[in-house]
């Protein structure tokens, strides 16, 4: 069998024509009643089954949609946040563009930000380490942009978190609080300050309905211009720190 059990299975193999190898974490849950399968990342696959489902049925479901997999595992693979920094070396911080520069270390990871030379330093000991450290730099100048924008409209905000959602670039819980993910900061300016202003917006709307993008409008100029840059834009910077 290729899925020995629940929780985390190495996968290698070759069905029809089509070699892949990766790893398959595969769940089981009494709400589900049929059974899903995506792609996390280039090297991870989930699938969630009904809890009173046999393991057997689970790997046939995996056989039938195995071609539909390594496509969908292909198109998730990314690159790594070191190597998308080496070769975009630069983030727009407060205005500035600002040159990134990456110095691998065995101590602890930290950033330092140079606004007056126009430069962020990046310590980092692992992959890992840096993109934890990329992401309290992120908290940083989201939060600090939540806060301008929170001023300049009156709507208050209790609290920045930042996450590493799959495919969302922010969310507004019922309490104001305001959660984005970690690669926003990789955006332009315009489409950073997009993005907070977009959860600002679900303040008033929680919808987006034509009342929602009046507003949005109100705060953010050029609102749907940059709503159709970010989705052109969106899809590649998605897939930074998949690996």
């Amino acid at each position: 069998m290729l899925i020995k059990g629940i929780g985390k299975n190495k996968i290698d193999a070759e069905i029809d024509g089509v070699r892949l190898c990766f790893f398959l974490d595969v769940k089981s849950s009494r709400r589900c009643r049929r059974f899903k399968l995506w792609a996390e990342s280039g090297e991870l696959a989930k699938l969630t089954k009904p809890s009173f489902a046999p393991m057997p049925e689970a790997e046939k479901f995996l056989l039938e949609n195995w071609r539909w997999l390594g496509e969908a595992l292909e198109k998730s693979s990314g690159e790594a946040l070191s190597e998308r920094l080496s070769r975009v070396p630069e983030i727009c911080s407060e205005g500035k563009i600002l040159k990134v520069v990456l110095l691998p270390s065995k101590a602890g990871a930290f950033f330092v930000e140079d606004l007056r030379n126009e430069k962020v330093v990046f310590s980092f000991s692992s992959e890992d380490s840096l993109q934890k450290c990329f992401s309290e730099y992120a908290r940083e100048k989201l939060e600090r942009l939540a806060g301008e924008v929170s001023k300049r409209t009156g709507i208050p905000v209790s609290k920045v978190r930042i996450g590493n959602q799959r495919g969302l670039w922010g969310s507004r819980s019922c309490r104001g609080t305001l959660s984005f993910n970690w690669r926003a900061v990789l955006l332009p300016a315009e489409l950073q300050n997009y993005v907070v202003c977009h959860e600002f917006a679900h303040a008033k709307f929680m919808d987006h309905s034509v009342s929602f993008w009046i507003f949005l409008g109100r705060i953010c100029d050029g609102a749907r211009r940059l709503d159709k840059m970010l989705s052109k834009v969106g899809s590649e910077i998605f897939k930074v720190g998949k690996r």
